[in-house]
């Protein structure tokens, strides 16, 4: 009687629910059809605005890697308050590209594209703090010949090889992928109203 009871209201409940999906699939279509255009400007909006704020990041990156490795481009002197401006800015985009990226709904290679390059933009500030503070940490704790003692070096290693070797690496491999998928967009749709 009890079996017969619970087959009873889960098909109740099952039917309640058949209807609550179809109702659901209902409004989801209108609201489809009255924002629907709407919603794919906006969308476009967003990837402008990301693309944007890409293209920005990659000119920084390029802007800072010329200071570091010539230290006086063009012979021009360069404040320090203008390269921690820029650090700053670099950070910020990154954060921001991040959170667009995520927002939108795209291929997941191209999401792990445009989320490798901020993250590793992001990163290389975070390491460059931490190798100093690693650094003076260490030798305040055990000498000034910590490192020299250890290493055989007269500088912390990790941090550092991180900051200026694998993570701008790693930010050109995401920044060239990016690219190349813009690029890969751009022709599908170039072709996609050719052919309309």
């Amino acid at each position: 009687m009890n079996l017969l009871l619970c087959c009873n209201v889960h098909n109740g409940f099952s039917g309640t629910n058949k209807r609550i999906a179809h109702n659901r699939d209902k409004i989801n279509s209108s609201i489809n059809k009255t924002i629907g255009a709407k919603g794919k400007t906006m969308k476009k909006k967003i990837v402008q605005i990301r693309n944007a704020l890409f293209y920005s990041l990659v000119a920084i990156f390029i802007i800072l890697a010329t200071l570091v490795i010539w230290n006086r481009p063009w012979g021009l002197t360069v404040p320090f308050y203008s390269v921690v401006t820029l650090a700053i800015a670099f950070v910020a985009l990154s954060v921001v590209l991040i959170v667009l990226t995520a927002i939108l709904k795209e291929a997941r290679i191209q999401k792990i594209f445009f989320i490798l390059t901020a993250a590793s933009a992001i990163g290389i500030p975070i390491c460059i703090i931490l190798h100093n503070l690693v650094y003076a940490l260490f030798i305040h704790w055990f000498g000034s010949d910590f490192w020299l003692r250890r290493y055989g070096v007269n500088d912390e290693p990790y941090f550092f090889i991180t900051a200026v070797i694998i993570l701008p690496a790693l930010f050109i491999l995401g920044a060239l992928g990016s690219i190349v998928l813009i690029i890969l967009a751009r022709l599908r749709k170039n072709t996609t109203i050719k052919k309309k």
